[in-house]
């Protein structure tokens, strides 16, 4: 993707999801334990918007955003939601790409509203696991749209999305 090659020839697809899976589950985990009810309605609201604007992308996108960075908020850290925001500002060109299909949107917005209902819930297991789920279909996204343009490109961030230790190994 062309658009994305300044981004992955600085940090790789998987470092990047590394990196929001640490952060993001960090997030997630503190939200619910320190949520306060308009933390909850906020983040409602935002899944609200983001299912209405699945046909717009560049509003869709802004929901997104918002979703990721409400819950941040949630977690009563400003640290940790300074830290989400700029690896989402980071990402958004890549995240721009990815959300070009209607489809996909409609996916995310899926995967928004079950860490949503897990957070509610506060199920600290459940939303663990929706928000892996959810990066993990970032991953599996990423590397069909490369295989598609440069297969081998394609296999180079699927190996190294699947956990490269270093460069020593």
């Amino acid at each position: 993707n062309p658009r994305c090659s300044t981004l992955l020839n600085r940090f790789t697809l998987g470092e990047m999801i590394e990196k929001r899976k640490i952060v993001e589950k960090a997030a997630v985990r503190f939200a619910i334990e320190r949520a306060e009810d308009d933390d909850l309605e906020s983040l409602r609201k935002i899944q609200e918007k983001t299912r209405k604007s699945i046909g717009d992308k560049e509003k869709f996108i802004e929901c997104d955003f918002a979703f990721h960075s409400a819950i941040a908020e949630a977690a009563g850290n400003s640290m940790l939601f300074k830290t989400v925001q700029t690896m989402r500002k980071l990402m958004a060109e890549f995240n721009h790409e990815l959300l070009d299909s209607k489809t996909y949107r409609t996916n995310v917005s899926t995967q928004h509203g079950v860490i949503l209902d897990a957070i509610v819930k506060r199920d600290a297991d459940a939303a663990l696991e929706a928000m892996d789920k959810h990066l993990d279909n970032v991953v599996n996204l990423a590397i069909g749209s490369q295989r598609d343009e440069d297969p081998v490109a394609a296999e180079t961030t699927a190996r190294q999305a699947g956990g490269r230790r270093g460069k020593g190994d």
